[in-house]
């Protein structure tokens, strides 16, 4: 006997045609009638029979949902290498302006012959804090070295002496004191104004560096002066 589907239901392929087992009719044609059985434990065909349109298979979750994991770690290292790319940049952007500030140049190594000594430059970053006194004696020191070279003890005497400047002896200490000057180099320049003069051994030239009578230079900063003029 020909299988009648409801009447809701699409016509079958042909009129013979039989639901075969496990067959499971669409949703979407409405409640089949009551005491039909559709064998509901029986495997699910993977298509309707012809003539049937196919049962609505499963959504499928979007890639990002079904491996959130991997999602999660790749969106942490997109977060780290657009910190590390923007920490870099300003690290470039501040040694740009640091460069710029100095003008580009260089500080010469201290214990170089041909460093330039920073006499010049007072280290107190407030001059405002100087009696007027102070300042003067500074400002002398500064003079003294743009043109001589001297030791440290050499230059507190000539502020502080009366042959010299004539300060009082707490200013010539301070200002020797807040001056940056390398005193190595300064040795080194004596040195080499005593050699266009007149001529020295090594020893002599040590002793004439570093004696009272002489430039009251430290031994170790005589030394150091006559081995860079090469005695």
């Amino acid at each position: 006997m020909p299988w009648t589907p409801p009447p809701n239901w699409p016509a079958p392929p042909t009129p013979e045609w039989q639901p075969p087992a496990g067959w499971q009719p669409d949703p979407a044609w409405g409640p089949a009638p009551q005491g039909w059985n559709f064998n509901p434990g029986a495997p699910v065909p993977s298509a309707a029979p012809q003539g049937y349109p196919a049962q609505p298979g499963p959504t499928s979750r979007p890639w990002i949902l079904r491996h959130w994991l991997l999602t999660g770690i790749a969106a942490v290292i997109v977060v780290i290498i657009i910190a590390v790319a923007a920490s870099s940049g300003g690290n470039s952007k501040n040694d740009s302006t640091a460069a710029a500030d100095t003008g580009g140049t260089t500080t010469a190594p201290s214990n170089s012959p041909t460093a330039t000594p920073s006499s010049t430059q007072a280290s107190p970053a407030k001059a405002t804090h100087y009696s007027e006194s102070e300042l003067q004696a500074v400002g002398a020191a500064r003079d003294y070295l743009s043109t001589q070279s001297f030791s440290r003890r050499g230059l507190i005497q000539q502020l502080d002496s009366k042959d010299g400047s004539g300060f009082a002896k707490k200013d010539a200490v301070f200002a020797v004191n807040h001056i940056t000057v390398n005193w190595n180099q300064q040795a080194y320049k004596a040195a080499k104004e005593y050699l266009a003069t007149e001529h020295f051994s090594r020893d002599g030239l040590i002793e004439q560096l570093d004696s009272p009578d002489g430039s009251e230079f430290t031994k170790a900063q005589a030394a150091y002066a006559v081995n860079h003029v090469g005695l």
